[in-house]
């Protein structure tokens, strides 16, 4: 444990230099806490407690870091800043309880600081919390909050995060322009199984986002869902959904807008074990959207009609590696941009595994295409993709290796803040030391060492 030590202490000594919003998570892992705790592996149905701390060390460099007294150029043909940037980051995270009922609790802070551009460094936190019980044999409760401050504002089309623990993040400080965005989620979801081939779940999201820089933006979005699941044979199970989704938007100088979506859907899920160690899951379905919103030439509501659909599907390959693929067609607003919703189709691909007992490779891409509601005009594009390697040094340090890219391209968009850019595209290339530090204790179900 005392390399791990040292190099804690060391990345704590950078963190008066720069510090980062690029949060890389490790594989989940557990191991015997520096101040004690349970060793070995604990019996799942014993109540536990974990405490763990992660530190990033990181340093980049991004071929577009715009400094706020150029934000207000749009022209994609201005030539682009390009720079390095410093950046540390720190995660406490707290578990409690066993296996059928527990509660976690994370904590992140992080600054990210660019070198000779004139902007300064960049500060944000977020902090979430959330549990599960099991309320008898066949049923099961979840819930959670999250909130965050977030600087500076980019249109992501989803969260690169796998199965598999393999993160390849994206950097929310990328500096398009000066803005803080500022974030409060809930979650809960109710689960029951008749029997051991159906099963109902209800869920229910609540958002509430406020964008302050260029200018004042709120928003507020909630949704309900029910969904019910027969598994009709081994192979192949049915699906059936329907949501309801409430969203309001406000920016500085335009009326209010809502937004209101249901959405229906059936489909099928067929299930293939394909040999010992591999797995396929392929899901596919649609149905109908009816939506009601406001139109943007004379703020009067209209209803319509439009198709929904999803299609997934994931292969196991080996013991560690898993490729996954996502897509759907929703309605989503670009939040701290413009009130206007869009009818969006999202596409998400990932892949990610081990090469050995020490690297770890990943990769991910998603795209999203908004388009407008029927009779109006404004559509969007926003893609990001991102290849990570890691290499695990030591039991609590790994070696990152990363390159990212992000682009957004807003087309015939009436409400959008001055100074925000229409088109923006970034790459970046990512090195740095992660480190894992378990303190006390250790969840149940786990071994001494993962």
């Amino acid at each position: 444990m005392r390399p791990c030590v040292i190099f804690v202490v060391f990345a704590l000594a950078l963190a008066g230099g720069s510090a980062s919003a690029q949060i890389v998570q490790p594989p989940p892992r557990s191991s015997n806490g520096l101040f004690g705790g349970s060793r070995g592996t604990i019996d799942p149905n014993r109540t536990g407690q974990e405490l763990s701390a992660t530190v990033n060390v990181l340093g980049s460099y991004e071929d577009n870091l715009t400094p706020p007294d150029q934000s207000v150029i749009t022209d994609p043909f201005v030539e682009r800043q390009s720079g390095t940037t410093g950046s540390v980051g720190g995660e406490m995270r707290y578990r409690y309880g066993r296996t059928t009922r527990s509660l976690e609790t994370i904590g992140r802070a992080y600054v990210h600081s660019f070198r000779d551009l004139g902007i300064s460094p960049m500060y944000g936190g977020s902090a979430d919390i959330f549990g599960s019980t099991r309320l008898g044999r066949r049923t099961s409760l979840g819930g959670g909050a999250y909130a965050s401050s977030q600087p500076t504002f980019m249109l992501t089309s989803g969260a690169p995060v796998s199965d598999g623990g393999e993160i390849a993040t994206v950097n929310p400080t990328s500096g398009v322009v000066d803005m803080r965005t500022r974030t409060a989620y809930g979650t809960s979801a109710f689960a029951v199984d008749w029997t051991r081939r159906q099963r109902t779940n209800v869920t229910y999201d609540f958002s509430a986002v406020r964008v302050t820089g260029l200018t004042l933006t709120n928003s507020t979005s909630h949704n309900v869902g029910v969904a019910q699941n027969w598994d009709v044979s081994r192979p192949l199970g049915l699906l059936a959904s329907y949501g309801l989704t409430e969203m309001r938007a406000t920016t500085a100088g335009f009326p209010t807008r809502p937004t209101r979506n249901q959405n229906a859907q059936v489909g099928v899920e067929l299930r293939k074990r394909v040999s010992r160690t591999r797995t396929l899951l392929f899901n596919v379905g649609g149905g109908a959207m009816h939506v009601r919103a406001m139109s943007e030439f004379d703020n009067r509501l209209f209803n319509y009609v439009t198709p929904s659909y999803f299609v997934g599907s994931r292969l196991d390959m080996g013991r560690s590696w898993s490729v996954a693929f996502d897509a759907h067609r929703d309605v989503s607003m670009l939040d701290a941009v413009s009130p206007q919703s869009f009818v969006t189709d999202q596409l998400s691909l990932r892949l990610g595994g081990q090469l050995s007992t020490a690297w770890l490779l990943a990769f991910y891409g998603a795209w999203s295409q908004g388009n407008p509601h029927q009779g109006q005009i404004g559509s969007f594009e926003a893609g990001n993709g991102s290849a990570q390697l890691r290499y695990r040094m030591m039991r609590c340090c790994d070696i990152i290796g990363s390159y990212e890219f992000y682009h957004h391209f807003i087309r015939d968009v009436e409400a959008i803040p001055a100074g925000f850019p229409r088109r923006f595209e970034r790459n970046a290339v990512v090195v740095g030391i992660s480190m894992f530090l378990p303190l006390y204790g250790q969840f149940p179900g786990t071994t001494g060492r993962n």
